[in-house]
């Protein structure tokens, strides 16, 4: 009785330190070091700017590059590229295409009045990432109005830009064109980073300096086609300021563009408000 006594007070003395003995020591974790490296490159008159992230753990180095570019692809876009839609006009402020009498002189064929855009640049805003951005940019637009009814615009002596129907010949061409430098504002929502899967939606104005106007007429005369060209002096607005709405998916938008001011300078020539409906194809690769 006297030894198993003692076997288990040797025991109790001797398990406690076994558990120490067992008893694992947590390890210190090797510190990490993060360093960012960033550099701009200019190539062809654009700024890239390269990020570099370089972590260290022990030995072992990981690092991560970005290029950020303001023109860089895979971003989504709303305005660089190329656009053509179908113009036609308003006769009042507020949306209203019914001819006024006397307005029978401007009354353009949509179906052959054609409105062409190339957006060469766009600059956006990441305001949310690539969910909510604001844009601008520079494009140039040129507007195409094909005249019905056979009327022919003529500037009076008084200076004011009208029309008058012409029967001793039948018009095949009648065109009044405008051309304008455009700057764009606007806002837009996307619902996925990748441009290539995204839909969109956005709004806002673009702003515009006309840089010429023309009037083409085409007839026959004597058997003979007869072309007549006018450049400028029909009071044409030298500015432009259009609302526009977008919706797109992926590289085509659909848009709209309504005038906030007449076509043609107030109180000397016809006061119509442009409108336009049409697709685009915008860069997004």
């Amino acid at each position: 009785m006297k030894h198993f006594f003692t076997f288990i007070l040797a025991l109790l003395i001797w398990a406690p330190s076994f558990a120490q003995e067992e008893k694992k020591i947590p390890e210190i974790p090797e510190p990490v070091t993060t360093k960012k490296d960033t550099s701009e490159v200019t190539m062809n008159g654009k700024k890239i700017i390269i990020i570099t992230d370089q972590s260290t753990k022990g030995d072992k180095v990981e690092t991560n590059t970005r290029v950020v570019s303001v023109f860089s692809s895979g971003r989504n876009r709303v305005w660089q590229g190329f656009e053509i839609g179908f113009t036609g006009v308003s006769y009042f402020e507020s949306f209203n295409t019914d001819i006024p009498p006397g307005m029978q002189f401007f009354d353009p064929i949509e179906s052959n009045s054609i409105n062409w855009s190339i957006n060469p640049f766009e600059l956006d805003v990441r305001i949310a990432n690539e969910y909510v951005k604001f844009s601008t940019g520079l494009g140039y637009t040129a507007k195409n109005f094909s005249l019905a009814n056979n009327y022919l615009l003529t500037k009076g002596s008084d200076g004011v830009t009208s029309g008058y129907q012409d029967s001793t010949r039948t018009l095949t061409r009648n065109r009044f064109r405008t051309g304008y430098i455009t700057v764009p504002a606007m806002l837009f929502f996307n619902t996925d980073k990748d441009p290539s899967k995204a839909f969109r939606i956005g709004a806002g104005v673009v702003a515009g300096v006309k840089i010429f106007e023309a009037y083409r007429l085409k007839h026959w005369d004597n058997g003979h086609k007869t072309r007549e060209k006018y450049n400028g002096g029909y009071n044409a607005n030298p500015f432009l300021l259009d609302m526009r709405a977008v919706v797109g998916y992926g590289s085509v938008n659909l848009y709209a563009t309504y005038s906030m001011q007449s076509l043609f300078n107030k109180d000397f020539g016809p006061q119509v408000y442009p409108f336009t409906i049409g697709i685009a194809f915008v860069n997004i690769y």
